[in-house]
């Protein structure tokens, strides 16, 4: 029995360990699916900060859910296809990233009210954003360079 409570007690501690240690470079995948269940009940989810290059392909699976996204302040350089699906989101925040386009299937979002794009790369919007008949907030296209 005393093997068994030091094995539980060196499981939960290497995690821990192993959690602190993956957030320097980026987010681990416990932290990110920590996030993932948050967002089942709370129809909200926010990724701020935690330098992602890349969107989480387990973000696919609570896209019919969320009703608000916060992707801010990190590196991601592309929005997968699959953003297309976020039926019900309303609010989609990807300020400071380094995105250089946004996926026509962004016009999908038939309820997106907010869209939050500032301090990006985007060289232009896809016309596909007139689908977004509920967007009433586009904020802050500082730092785009429209090409003609």
């Amino acid at each position: 029995m005393g093997n068994d409570s030091s094995k539980s007690k060196n499981g939960p501690s290497s995690k821990a360990s192993n959690v602190l240690a993956s957030l320097k470079p980026g987010p681990s995948s416990s932290l990110i699916q920590r996030h993932l269940d948050t967002a089942k009940k709370s129809r909200s989810l926010t990724l701020k900060g935690l330098n992602l290059k890349t969107i989480p392909k387990e973000l696919e699976e609570v896209a019919p859910l969320l009703r608000s996204l916060d992707l801010s302040q990190n590196r991601i350089i592309q929005l997968p296809q699959f953003f297309g699906t976020f039926e019900i989101l309303k609010q989609l925040h990807l300020n400071a990233n380094v995105l250089t386009s946004i996926p026509n299937e962004l016009g999908n979002l038939k309820k997106l009210e907010i869209l939050v794009l500032s301090n990006n790369n985007l060289i232009e919007l896809p016309v596909a954003l007139v689908g977004c008949t509920n967007l009433t907030t586009l904020k802050n296209l500082s730092q785009m360079r429209l090409v003609k």
